[in-house]
């Protein structure tokens, strides 16, 4: 399997192959021809997506086996300017930085700076120490990184839905998902929620948090004795990921997209401007779709590789896959990403797949996206769509399907 990327440096041994970045690349001539017919299918189901949900732009990547085979845009990047949304274009990647922040926790395992099942108060004592029914529990990065820690999501009055449909897309109309606070860090950030009851027993089931993820880069910041802008930063820098960083709203960010909603009376609007420091590891990234496949095809390439030169090593990364806690009959949590049991499932043309994958949803204020990768196939899948409250897990498993299956 071959593996492109834009740094050099990452360069996989003797037999890995580095693709420029936008490439398509076949093994033969015919696959040129039957690649065109999936594309033909792909932007069918793009178009669609988008009238139903009413997305104003959307950008995807897909590869296969390391390569990219597809990457485009749809719509429009600003509607003010009629600026074209492309393949290129810059958005918030929403709770697909929980992968992100599970992979640096993956490279902190691997030093030796982090114990998955220590109690973080051993490398943070001054998070309080929790209990639950009058009980002393312990809380470990493992039951962050599975959304199985009891630590609180966004406040709101509303029950939030736990569904494997989206379960990052909930609560994103409360004040504390529009904050426009600043937090100097991750651990500055921990006064959100830090004295806040627990709302399940550490390690007893799944309860989607992307404050835990804020717990879980204050626990990066103390075991590596690093900020996680400069830890994100450093892991961008060594996987050649030039268009993905924090997500500050001072920066000018060439072809950063515009972000939008819909009021009550289903009317697009601009979304309000928002801090997201106090999310960065859980939510506060901003990306393009071919920066996201180069980190899907690292990790996809340190599963099925022996080579010491990957990202990670084979038995970090599939323990960091392992299940976890069940979401629901088919879904898991695994350590930063969702597992999908792909048995009776059904694909595009109503069949029934056995095609399990791994992916994270996404939900910010004006955005929403996916990332998925298929361990079987080789399939990865990258989409950005600069409207929130819309659900593009289906159309990355159908496109995924599509890319992977026969014409």
């Amino acid at each position: 399997m071959s593996w492109y990327t834009s740094c050099p440096k990452m360069l996989l041994g003797a037999t890995a192959v580095a693709v420029p970045l936008g490439a398509t690349v076949f093994r033969r001539e015919s696959e040129k021809s039957e690649n065109l017919l999936k594309i033909k299918k792909a932007k069918e189901l793009v178009e669609t997506t988008m009238a139903i949900q009413g997305i104003p732009g959307l950008s995807i990547a897909v590869s296969l086996d390391g390569k990219m085979v597809w990457k485009s845009g749809f719509g429009y990047a600003n509607l003010e300017s009629f600026a074209k949304c492309t393949g290129d274009s810059v958005m918030r990647i929403a709770s697909i930085s929980k992968p992100i922040t599970a992979t640096l926790a993956a490279q902190c395992v691997e030093n030796g700076t982090l114990d998955l099942d220590e109690d973080i108060r051993k490398y943070l004592p001054e998070f309080p120490a929790k209990k639950f029914k009058n009980e002393d529990v312990k809380i470990t990065m493992r039951q962050l990184l599975s959304h199985s820690a009891g630590i609180r999501h966004y406040a709101t009055e509303k029950k939030k839905s736990e569904t494997h449909e989206d379960p990052s897309n909930n609560n994103t109309e409360t004040p504390e998902f529009l904050s426009n606070k600043p937090y100097n860090s991750s651990l500055d950030a921990l006064a959100i929620f830090k004295n806040d009851d627990l709302v399940e027993k550490p390690g007893s089931k799944f309860s989607y948090t992307t404050y835990g993820l804020t717990l879980a880069g204050a626990v990066l910041e103390k075991c590596s004795g690093k900020t996680y802008r400069q830890l994100a930063n450093q892991l961008f820098s060594d996987l050649g990921m030039r268009n993905t960083q924090l997500d500050t709203k001072e920066k000018i960010v060439p072809g950063r997209a515009s972000y939008y909603q819909r009021n009550s009376k289903n009317i697009l609007e601009n979304c309000p401007e928002v801090d997201c420091s106090n999310k960065f590891a859980g939510g506060g990234i901003i990306s393009n779709t071919t920066d996201l496949l180069i980190i899907a095809n690292a990790i996809l390439h340190s599963i099925l590789s022996d080579s010491k030169n990957c990202l990670l090593q084979r038995e970090t990364i599939r323990k960091f896959l392992e299940k976890q806690v069940p979401v629901d009959s088919k879904t898991s949590t695994g350590l930063g990403w969702f597992l999908v049991d792909g048995k009776d499932l059904k694909s595009i043309d109503g069949n029934i797949s056995n095609s399990s994958f791994f992916y994270h949803t996404g939900a910010a204020v004006g955005a929403s996206s996916v990332l998925l990768v298929n361990t079987s196939s080789g399939v990865c899948v990258a989409i950005l769509c600069n409207l929130q409250n819309t659900t593009v897990l289906k159309l990355g498993r159908d496109i995924g399907d599509l890319f992977h299956g026969e014409i």
